[in-house]
């Protein structure tokens, strides 16, 4: 019981963390980076650089063979969904693109039923049911009988990232240490974006790119460092919880950026992509409450 509640704790690292990771992504893709490539290298490299932390939580042993091709799948799927997600926050307010993660929380159990043979309580799956229920609302235009157009990007973000949950969980389940795993992740998702910077031509690019870098290096160092200890918090909860309990906490992530953004845009107007009109805020503190609910059907559900 107290490794349950460590792990939820270690869980809304995730959320936490990565609210702000939504806000400072949202600015860098629609005002300083053309190349979402050259965006995405550079995050790969502060990974490598700040692997010697691993060292200190938990030291990497050896990898069996097998496990570097699931490996190389998942950081395949973290470099690729990076893609469609930093486009549909060109579509939208950051905190609607925040909330569609939920969509994917319904992939999960599923997944996990048939891959890891995880089993969740009815309680809990009603859950994940107010959650995707929340979430559809809100992405849903009544006066034009539409979806918002960010939510077919990011429900093909969340079908990858629900293989991807369910890969690190059987990866742990058959002896890869979390440290481990981190390492060889980190090597491999340098190795795609290096090779995506000449396939795509951001090369050329990469002197003006540096330019910008140096000039917002301190959003851009902060955005890495939350999202990297968002990832960690995320990957190291995988390994102590029922992968569908870590995820469904990973869905309070909108209420985060949608607090972040009420308590600080007077201050940092220029970096958030957020309507906040009194019926904005309204409805979207309706629909992201809806979705801790869910949350806290999904943890407590696994009690027990």
């Amino acid at each position: 019981m107290p490794s349950y509640f460590l792990g939820v704790a270690i869980a809304f690292l995730e959320p936490v963390l990565h609210g702000w990771c939504n806000i400072l992504d949202s600015y860098f893709a629609n005002k300083l980076f053309p190349r979402l490539t050259t965006l995405i290298f550079f995050g790969s490299v502060v990974g490598v650089v700040l692997l010697p932390v691993v060292y200190f939580i938990d030291p990497p042993q050896w990898v069996p063979t097998w496990a570097f091709g699931l490996i190389f799948l998942i950081a395949l799927i973290e470099v690729g969904y990076s893609y469609p997600y930093y486009w549909a926050l060109k579509h939208t307010d950051t905190s609607i693109v925040t909330s569609l993660f939920s969509i994917g929380r319904i992939f999960v159990p599923i997944l996990a039923f048939f891959i890891v043979d995880e089993r969740l309580t009815y309680i809990q799956y009603a859950g994940f049911g107010l959650i995707v229920l929340a979430a559809t609302l809100l992405n849903f235009d009544p006066k034009k009988f539409r979806f918002n157009p960010a939510l077919f990007l990011m429900v093909g973000v969340c079908c990858i990232l629900a293989i991807e949950t369910i890969t690190y969980k059987y990866v742990f389940e058959h002896g890869v240490t979390w440290g481990s795993l981190v390492v060889v992740e980190a090597l491999f998702e340098f190795a795609i974006a290096a090779v995506l910077m000449v396939i795509t031509g951001a090369l050329s690019s990469l002197r003006r790119d540096l330019a910008m870098v140096r000039g917002h290096w301190r959003l851009l160092g902060l955005n890495y460092v939350l999202g990297w200890g968002g990832n960690l918090g995320d990957s190291f909860a995988v390994s102590l919880l029922p992968v569908s309990v870590a995820r469904g906490i990973g869905s309070t992530q909108a209420l985060f950026v949608l607090g972040y953004a009420l308590l600080t845009r007077k201050h940092f107007p220029k970096i958030f992509k957020e309507h906040l009109s009194g019926n904005d805020v309204r409805k979207k503190s309706a629909l992201f409450v809806s979705m801790v609910v869910g949350t806290l059907l999904v943890v407590l559900g696994g009690v027990g």
